[in-house]
């Protein structure tokens, strides 16, 4: 999964389509109601720039979902969900295992 990045177009569709839902009328309110301050943040996503991890967690929340998985992506084109899943198995508990043995 190398090359895996965040897909700033389709974030933006899902945002701009979740607005129209709403009937919002401009991103300053979609931003407002998802507690970001910066008013530019929507036009630099649609402008492919990515957001901090901070801003995309608001985002997502603002849209209800929790799911990144949509919104990954790589030179290839959009990830499928078990493509997302094929890294390593280390689970926070194995971690802490790996830890207390030392």
């Amino acid at each position: 999964m190398t090359g895996a990045h965040l897909d700033c177009e389709a974030l933006y569709t899902a945002i701009d389509r979740e607005r129209r839902k709403r009937r919002i009328r401009g991103n300053r309110e979609v931003l407002r109601q998802a507690g970001i301050g910066g008013p530019s943040l929507l036009t630099r996503l649609g402008q492919g720039h990515g957001p901090s991890a901070d801003n995309l967690i608001r985002l997502l929340a603002w849209l209800g979902t929790t799911d990144l998985a949509p919104f990954i992506c790589s030179e290839d084109g959009p990830l499928m969900t078990e493509q997302l899943h094929t890294g390593p198995a280390t689970k926070p508990a194995q971690l802490a295992t790996k830890e207390t043995t030392r």
